[in-house]
Formats: C-alpha cells, sequence, structure tokens
C-alpha cells in the first residue's frame, strides 16, 4: 500500500475545516498531532455550555502548555466560570489563561444580574494577560473594571458595556490604561453622563463608536481623541432628548462654541441620527456622513436639522437611511441644495411598512428620491435602496406596491437628471438589484452598461456602497 509523505498529510490537514476532522487526523501519529495544533486553533474557541467547557479543560489539562501557546481567539460565557467554581474545573482554565500569552482575541459573555462574584484568581490570570490586541466584555463589563485598569495586555480594538458603575468611576479612568495603544473603541455607557476628562489622550484613537444616556461634550471628545477619524454617536434615550428642543439647541450652541478654540482636523465619517447629530454639533469637513432619520415624517423642523449639520459638515459623500409608512414618505423634506459643491456619492435608503395603507407605489416613492438629484451637479455614484414590510405578502396592498419597476429605464432617467454621473445603484429587493456603469462621449451623452460579477462587486464596494 503506498504512504503519503508527511508533508502531504500536513497540506491536506490545512484544507480541512472542522476542528473534529483535523483532531482525528492529528491521533493517527506523533508528527501530525504537533503538526495539528495550530490548525486545530486557527478557528475561535467558542464555549457555551457546561459539557463543551468541562472537556475543553480535560483537554488543555492532558496537552499542557505546548497547546495552550496555539491559542489565538477565546470566547467564554462568565455562567460557565461560576459554575467552574463549583465543579473544580476552573482551575484548569486559569492554567491555562497563564500560559495563553500568544492569545490575541478575548471575548467575554458577562451579564449584569449574574450576582455570583468572580474568582480572584481568575480576573488575575485575566489581567497578567500580555497578548490580546482585542477585546469584547458584552453586555456587561462593570464586574471587570479592575482587571480593566490593570491588564497588562496592549489592546488595540475594544468593545465594553458598562451598565451599572460606580458613581466616583470615571470612564476615561478605566480605559487609560490603553491609551497608547487603543486605535477602535466601541462603547455603551449606561450611567447618566459620559464625559471624558482632560487628563486622559489617546493619539491611536481612529474610531469610536459609542452609545450613552444623554448630551456628549465635543471639547473633551476633540481632546481626548484628537487623531479620531471615525465617530459613531447615539443615544439610549434620544426620545426624551428630542423632546427637549431647547436643551439640545443650548447643548449644540455650547459644542459649537468650543470647537472655535478646538477642532477635529482628522474626522473623516460622522454617523448617527438625526436629531442627536444636531445636538453634537460637530463644525468641521467631513469626507462621509451617513445620517438615520425616525420612523416619523419630518416637518420643516427636521429639514432645519439637517440643513444644520449639512451646513458645518459639508460632506463629500452622503448616506440618509430613513424609515416610514409609505402614505407619509411625501412629508420628508432632505435640502441637498446645500450640499450641491460638495456631494460626489449618495446613498439614499428608504425602508417602508405599507401596512395596508398605500397611497404611494414603490416607482413613486422612487420618483421622489430621483427628484432629490437635481441638486446635485457633481454627483458621481449613487445607490437607491428601497426595502419594504408587509405582514401578510398576499395582501392586495402588497402586489399594488411592488407594480413592476424597469431598473434600466429608471437608471437611463438618473442619466438625465445627474450630468455627471458615472455609477449607479438601483435596488429594490434581494432580487432586484441592477450595477451599471455611465459611459459618455465627448459631447457628454451617456451610454449604460450593466455591470456584473466583479466589477459590479468593486463598484458596490466603492465609497459609501
Amino acid at each position: 500500500m503506498m504512504l503519503l509523505n508527511f508533508d502531504i498529510l500536513i497540506h491536506l490537514m490545512g484544507w480541512i475545516t472542522a476542528r473534529r476532522g483535523v483532531w482525528l487526523l492529528m491521533q493517527t501519529c506523533r508528527t501530525l498531532k504537533s503538526a495539528g495544533m495550530p490548525r486545530l486553533f486557527r478557528s475561535p474557541v467558542m464555549l457555551y455550555d457546561h459539557k463543551q467547557f468541562a472537556a475543553f479543560c480535560r483537554f488543555m489539562d492532558a496537552s499542557g502548555s505546548t497547546c495552550t501557546r496555539f491559542l489565538r481567539h477565546l470566547m467564554v460565557q462568565t455562567p460557565l466560570l461560576v459554575r467552574a467554581q463549583e465543579t473544580g474545573t476552573l482551575k484548569s482554565f486559569v492554567s491555562m489563561l497563564e500560559h495563553a500569552q500568544q492569545l490575541q482575541k478575548l471575548t467575554i459573555g458577562h451579564l449584569a444580574d449574574e450576582a455570583q462574584a468572580l474568582d480572584p484568581s481568575l480576573l488575575q490570570a485575566l489581567t497578567a494577560l500580555t497578548g490580546v490586541k482585542d477585546l469584547t466584555i458584552s453586555p456587561d463589563a462593570s464586574a471587570f473594571i479592575p482587571m480593566l485598569q490593570s491588564l497588562r495586555s496592549p489592546v488595540v480594538k475594544m468593545e465594553i458595556n458598562f451598565k451599572r458603575v460606580p458613581v466616583q468611576v470615571a470612564p476615561m479612568s478605566i480605559i487609560q490604561n490603553f491609551s497608547s495603544s487603543l486605535e477602535q473603541l466601541k462603547i455603551a455607557w449606561y450611567p447618566d453622563l459620559f464625559a471624558p476628562d482632560h487628563g486622559a489622550q489617546f493619539p491611536r484613537m481612529t474610531e469610536l463608536d459609542i452609545m450613552c444616556m444623554g448630551f456628549l461634550a465635543v471639547d473633551t471628545l476633540i481632546y481626548s481623541f484628537p487623531n479620531l477619524r471615525v465617530l459613531r454617536a447615539n443615544s439610549y434615550n434620544l426620545r426624551q432628548l428630542a423632546s427637549s428642543p431647547a436643551d439640545g439647541e443650548a447643548q449644540r450652541q455650547t459644542n459649537l462654541s468650543s470647537q472655535s478654540r478646538r477642532r477635529w482636523e482628522s474626522l473623516d465619517r460622522l454617523e448617527g441620527p438625526l436629531e442627536y447629530l444636531f445636538m453634537l454639533g460637530i463644525s468641521c469637513d467631513v469626507g462621509h456622513l451617513s445620517l438615520t432619520l425616525t420612523e416619523y415624517p419630518y416637518d420643516i423642523l427636521g429639514a432645519d436639522l439637517i440643513t444644520a449639520i449639512l451646513s458645518a459638515t459639508r460632506p463629500k459623500q452622503l448616506s440618509v437611511y430613513m424609515s416610514c409608512n409609505s402614505s407619509k414618505l411625501r412629508y420628508y423634506q432632505i435640502p441637498l441644495d446645500l450640499a450641491s459643491e460638495e456631494l460626489t456619492h449618495l446613498t439614499l435608503n428608504v425602508a417602508v411598512d405599507i401596512d395596508g395603507n398605500v397611497e404611494m407605489d414603490a416607482l413613486e416613492i422612487i420618483e421622489d428620491m430621483v427628484s432629490l438629484l437635481y441638486f446635485l451637479p457633481r454627483l458621481s455614484h449613487l445607490v437607491l435602496r428601497l426595502t419594504w414590510w408587509i405582514e401578510d405578502q398576499n395582501d392586495p396592498a402588497s402586489q399594488l406596491f411592488l407594480r413592476e419597476v424597469d431598473l434600466e429605464e429608471l437608471a437611463t432617467e438618473i442619466c438625465g437628471v445627474a450630468p455627471v454621473i458615472n455609477h449607479i445603484v438601483l435596488e429594490m429587493s434581494t432580487e432586484m438589484r441592477c450595477v451599471y456603469e455611465v459611459v459618455r462621449d465627448e459631447d457628454g451623452e451617456g451610454t449604460l452598461t450593466k455591470l456584473t460579477g466583479e466589477a459590479a462587486r468593486k463598484v458596490q464596494g466603492d465609497g459609501i456602497f
């Protein structure tokens, strides 16, 4: 019988995606067992139930530190760790952590209502990790504050949620330990106030995604994150904040005034709900602005908010997300004429709840969207995306709304409205999606070419697509 040499077997092992398949091949001889260890741990180790957790601890015990050094990504739920304290398997897990110095990505699932205290030896082992670059603790990291303040790893990317935080604990004091390494932060802060202070700076931070309860003070954000390129901001109590327009306007003016002393020169992308970005009052040129409009129709006040944000940020790329009842869509007012000199990329996303009360069909809605393009002489890239929801897909209202739309005819109309358009993406559903390129002759007359395959994917991946 002809035998394959080890080089071929090891190569073939690299094509096995299932961890069990790799493990079975490793059992055939010592050489393959040794060669298979890195492949065994190339995908995340996800621990979600007690039986699996115990089996993992037994395996790591039997393999020793030789195996542990290949662990790169670990996901674990704290109820398993609490149960392990009772069953005696926690010691094995802690021992594994003590040798897991190549661990790069750690995800911990912890609920605020899990009353049992975590074992000090576990927290100590977590604190001693030196290689973690990507850290997630969710949905509540409050129990891990001491660990975060002492963790030895140079964390680059972090996602943390805080629900119960002592009054005296400031958010920056929790993550200040990573001031020299942190580049991306996603933070949810449930206490009443999220207030960075002027004592902590994160010069490497380029991306901040923040969800908090109240207003944000822009001056301290700019001080703490001077080189920020991407800011996503939202509030848990947006309805309450929006119901007090006087307070929102006062916060906006405070933030605008503070930017006369210091402003972001680096910010390139700004995302959030319309009302919250208005209160935030960012005043600097951004490459990409993404606005989410609430499900309720806008009156002239909504148009005023959009006007203020466009005037202050002057985006080159704009994404607008709208969710509404189809009979109310005409009330949306998007004053894009204010962006006429800068805007080159536009995405319009409309999600419609048909709910049996249809005064407009899909074609009428799209025509209203197209009418916005008359104000944009420099527009080169356009996405029109329409999605809808109806409880009964056989409802006559659904058939009325979904009457046939000729996408090529629509793209031709867009060419006539937007004089320098290069690419058009039209989506009516997952089944109706077309990507067009516009090729113009010397006289400026455009010819549509439908793109498919890699060419279409490249256009959809360009900029805001």
